[in-house]
């Protein structure tokens, strides 16, 4: 209960969308702690996801104690209760980064196709 108010009162000051990017970096942070049946190519994915958060939360605010704040917001009985809430969301987030990067993927393999072949 401490650690919970403690938490709350660190993070009561941090900006929305750090605090939504520092959540789903959590998420990402403990599967990578719980990674054991994962295949290679999962575990780098859910450690790309993760770094793309902590590149996010950098970005807005550099000097922003990312860990500290991870282990805070991470140790709060309530994040226990809505991490899958979050892990939906952040999920959903990384699914739409995907194919955005997938999408620029093919523009780039058409673009090298074009010039390769400039009958094309």
């Amino acid at each position: 209960m401490i650690v919970g108010l403690v938490a709350a009162a660190a993070l009561a000051g941090v900006d929305p969308a750090i605090e939504s990017d520092l959540r789903c970096m959590g998420v990402f942070a403990i599967a990578v702690a719980h990674s054991e049946g994962m295949t290679e190519s999962e575990k780098s994915g859910v450690i790309g996801a993760m770094m793309f958060y902590v590149g996010r939360i950098e970005g807005r605010q550099p000097d922003f104690p990312t860990v500290e704040s991870l282990r805070e917001l991470t140790t709060t009985q309530t994040y226990r209760t809505e991490i899958q809430a979050d892990a939906e969301r952040c999920s959903a987030e990384m699914k739409a980064k995907a194919g955005k990067l997938s999408a620029f993927g093919k523009i780039i393999k058409e673009g090298r196709e074009a010039q390769a072949d400039p009958d094309k």
